[in-house]
């Protein structure tokens, strides 16, 4: 009898938790069915997966959808950065022609100079800003590429080799620099006539021109002759052409003297681009 009491306890006590039962059986048959398929031979098997991959092929395909509609999302929200690269890009591409232009220009401009005669020579080219310049006075305003061994006094060229003023001022700031030319009244430079052996000098007259004094009449002094800038150390180490004579008439205040006037080899207005000579190059 104790023992149908202790029996009947179990029984109850089994019966009064149906889920871990369950959970028991669902276990048992999910390791017999791993069992079965493990044994099963590879043929079989693959048929399984066949039939399970087209059972389940619409949730899979589901999954598959939205995966790719996440991905096109994302894609999306990147229109914004890939116009911002394409943009960046296009403005790279117009600075690297811009560089390739200046270099362009850079070697058109020292072809020009190419045929000055000094030695260890070294040349800062420039252009001309009209509006900084007072014409009237002969003064000029260029802005340089960079102004390192730029310094007051030195001679400046125009495109044709002829010199046009000298440095008055440099602004290493704001890369420009003040050129009074050789037409200024206040411009004073040694010079030479060709075919005379004489060292001159030649003022500004302040209206694009310039005059050569105390030149006796018993030299032989024609329209035409060139004029030429005389050697000064540290600054030019050798004559270059600043104009030609186009009058040459007595002076009517010394009778014995010519009253030579020059004109520059340049023309004012036609000015754009000019050439500092730097004799002492920077190391």
């Amino acid at each position: 009898m104790a023992w149908m009491q202790i029996k009947i306890r179990i029984l109850s006590k089994n019966t009064s938790r149906p889920g871990s039962l369950s959970k028991r059986m669902l276990f048992t048959w999910c390791m017999l069915a791993g069992g079965i398929f493990y044994m099963v031979p590879q043929n079989y098997s693959n048929k399984f997966q066949l039939a399970f991959a087209h059972i389940f092929s619409f949730p899979l395909g589901i999954s598959s959808n939205v995966s790719v509609l996440s991905r096109t999302q994302q894609n999306a929200g990147d229109t914004v950065p890939m116009k911002e690269y394409i943009t960046l890009q296009n403005k790279y591409a117009d600075l690297e022609q811009n560089l390739l232009q200046q270099r362009r220009e850079l070697r058109r401009l020292a072809g020009l100079y190419n045929n000055y005669v000094g030695q260890n020579v070294q040349f800062i080219y420039g252009y001309i800003i009209p509006a900084s310049s007072d014409l009237q006075n002969s003064e000029l305003t260029i802005e340089c590429r960079g102004t390192n061994g730029m310094e007051k006094g030195q001679f400046v060229l125009a495109r044709d080799n002829s010199i046009i003023g000298r440095v008055t001022d440099v602004f290493p700031q704001i890369g420009k620099a003040k050129v009074r030319l050789i037409t200024d009244s206040e411009s004073k430079i040694a010079v030479k006539i060709d075919g005379l052996n004489l060292d001159l000098l030649m003022q500004g007259n302040g209206d694009n021109s310039a005059k050569i004094g105390k030149v006796s009449r018993e030299e032989k002094i024609k329209e035409g002759q060139k004029v030429f800038a005389l050697r000064v150390p540290d600054y030019l180490d050798s004559p270059m052409i600043v104009g030609t004579i186009s009058k040459c008439r007595t002076d009517d205040k010394q009778p014995l003297l010519w009253e030579i006037t020059v004109k520059p080899s340049w023309e004012l207005e036609e000015l754009k681009e000019v050439a500092i000579i730097i004799m002492k190059p920077p190391k």
